[in-house]
Formats: structure tokens, sequence, C-alpha cells
């Protein structure tokens, strides 16, 4: 888990700069340079280093599949994931 608030940016082509210090965390992980994005809550984005977003989304996948309020969570958290490598500018 990436600890902080992070004010961001988007420039002009829709691309969201990953700030330096979440890009060092990653890189001091060693675990490749890909994130996994999806919508929090509150207007918030979580980000995951792979191992992280493995760990996270099994949590979600022992959540009981005939409630409704687990199918939900599922479908927000991993239904709206994407997975990205920035490029050398952190986008």
């Amino acid at each position: 888990m990436f600890i902080g608030t992070f004010p961001h940016t988007i420039d002009e082509k829709k691309r969201l700069c990953i700030p330096a210090k979440l890009r060092e965390a990653i890189a001091a992980r060693r675990e490749g340079r890909e994130v996994y994005v999806t919508i929090g809550y509150e207007e918030c984005l979580f980000a995951f280093t792979r191992k992280g977003w493995e760990s996270f989304r099994e949590a979600l996948a022992r959540q009981p599949l005939n409630k409704a309020g687990a199918r939900m969570i599922q479908r927000q958290f991993i239904g709206k994931a994407i997975r990205q490598v920035p490029d050398r500018q952190g986008r």
C-alpha cells in the first residue's frame, strides 16, 4: 500500500502523471513498472503494484457472490481497473 495524498495533473492528452515519490516506491519494490489503477472511494484513485493488485483482487474474490453488496464492490474495483506501464515521464 502506498501512503500519502498527492495532487495530480492531467496533461492535454488526458494522461495522469504519477508522482515521482510513487514511481520511486514502485521501482523500489522490484515488481516491474506496471501499475494497476482503479476508481476508489470519494473520487480517489487506488493504485497498486502487481503483487498488491493480486492480493487486493484475491481479497475481493473471497467475498460471497450471493450478496449483492459484494458483487457491487467487485464490479466497482475490478470492472473499472486498468493495467498501465508508465512512460519515461511517469504518465
